[in-house]
């Protein structure tokens, strides 16, 4: 999430369910034009649930996009003028990609590397993948 600081970038880090995203909100909350980016699908009623709960936390006023693939579109297409953005989640977002990749890590990577050019976060792409067995 980037806060009203300009410049910065906050990654929050976290378990499943740890309070990673109401933090995000506090930290939000602060700003006036909020965007936030949401990655997670509706795949299973408890997802379903779980989506539903974290909409109603969010301010009205706050700009969502859903975006379970193209974050890094959506960022450099949508994201100006936002004085915080949050990015909900990575792990779901992640996810995503290895499905519709079809579990090829190397376009995941790729995919990783270009969001973080669109974040201008410098990334290591000298990548070597091992699988194990």
């Amino acid at each position: 999430m980037s806060t009203n600081t300009s410049g910065s970038i906050t990654l929050l880090l976290g378990g499943a369910r740890s309070g990673k995203s109401s933090y995000a909100l506090q930290l939000a909350s602060r700003s006036e034009r909020v965007a936030f980016l949401a990655t997670a699908t509706a795949s299973d009623e408890d997802m379903r649930q779980r989506i539903t709960r974290h909409q109603a936390e969010r301010s009205a006023s706050w700009t969502t996009y859903e975006v379970p693939l193209d974050l890094e579109t959506t960022l450099q297409t949508q994201a100006n003028g936002y004085q915080a953005i949050i990015i909900d989640c990575l792990t779901l977002w992640t996810a995503n990609l290895l499905h519709h990749y079809n579990q090829d890590s190397q376009a995941v990577l790729e995919r990783a590397d270009a969001f973080c050019q669109t974040l201008r976060v410098p990334v290591q792409t000298d990548y070597r993948i091992q699988r194990s067995g």
